[in-house]
């Protein structure tokens, strides 16, 4: 990665050597490309492994969960809307509708801690930012 870096520095400040472009261009398309889908792929492989481990269908909230997920990872993947067509619009769905809500209350909850510490600091309840206790 470091000789990446250096070597598309120097393209930067010298885009004009037709050599080192050309290098370049072979770094990028036959070595750092393929190793990049190659670290995703094992990615998602673990993904796929920890989420069956973790959302096993044991009881309806989680089956819920895990067709949500496998709807989503569907509705993601170009293959999904090869199976079926309603796929996408059913993620979309379900990452506007029920995931916003759940992002607003985390959002809201964020908010109101850090107002009360803002609060509890402004007043002089609070004084760790200090280094006092």
């Amino acid at each position: 990665m470091a000789i990446y870096a250096i070597w598309r520095s120097y393209i930067e400040i010298n885009p004009t050597d037709k050599v080192a472009v050309d290098g370049y261009a072979l770094i990028y398309n036959h070595i750092l490309s393929p190793l990049s889908s190659g670290i995703w792929a094992c990615l998602a492989f673990y993904v796929a492994s920890s989420s069956y481990r973790a959302f096993r269908a044991r009881n309806l909230e989680a089956t819920i969960l895990l067709v949500s997920a496998v709807v989503v990872m569907l509705g993601a993947a170009p293959i999904g809307a090869q199976i079926w067509d309603k796929f996408p619009t059913i993620q979309n769905w379900l990452l506007s509708v029920p995931n916003m809500t759940g992002q607003r209350g985390i959002v809201i909850g964020a908010a109101l801690g850090s107002f009360v510490t803002a609060l509890r600091v402004l007043l002089g309840l609070e004084r760790g930012h200090l280094g006092s206790q």
